[in-house]
């Protein structure tokens, strides 16, 4: 597990890029097996600031817990590209095996977040972001994803403000029920 806090001297021009070196030609790889619900992450924003995540592999692999991100508390100006992010295949269709996850609390917000570029895979939820009716996201750009292989929902949106859609390609596995590409 790993956990992304704010980092003192970042701002807007001055980002941190969690980033793998050039010469190693495969992917750097992250894996969790969460059984918790309070720790349900491989890799989690916490009040994060000024980071951009690039060219990474993220795996959840929880049986009922297989969230790959997630944000916890106030994150701005986070940009997550060209990444492999990864959940169990599931039937399930609960928020607590999507693969990417903001799920709203009193003490949560997102703004200013680029999701592009992405391989998306498995889990019941590709990505879902759920602000509140006083206290939304604001500005998420999705653009250029493949989300792939979700049982359930590809990009499932609440009490979002500004929000970009853009080029995704969102194809699912199942057959056997309805499932859903946006909900928003």
């Amino acid at each position: 597990k790993i956990t992304i806090e704010e980092i003192d001297g970042t701002s807007i021009t001055n980002t941190v890029t969690f980033k793998s070196d050039p010469a190693n030609a495969t992917m750097p790889i992250l894996t969790d097996s969460s059984s918790d619900f309070l720790e349900n992450y491989t890799l989690r924003f916490s009040g994060t600031r000024n980071v951009i995540l690039d060219s990474l592999n993220i795996i959840a692999l929880g049986v009922q817990y297989g969230t790959a991100i997630s944000f916890e508390n106030y994150n701005y100006d986070i940009t997550i590209k060209s990444c492999q992010i990864e959940g169990p295949t599931t039937s399930n269709t609960g928020q607590y095996m999507a693969v990417i996850k903001d799920e709203f609390s009193l003490k949560d917000s997102l703004e200013n977040i680029e999701i592009s570029n992405n391989l998306i895979k498995n889990g019941s939820i590709g990505i879902y972001l759920r602000g509140h009716w006083n206290d939304r996201e604001n500005d998420i750009r999705i653009s250029d994803n493949e989300i792939d292989s979700f049982s359930f929902v590809g990009i499932r949106l609440y009490w979002v403000t500004g929000a970009t859609l853009d080029g995704n390609l969102i194809k699912n596995r199942s057959t056997s029920y309805s499932v859903i590409g946006i909900d928003a």
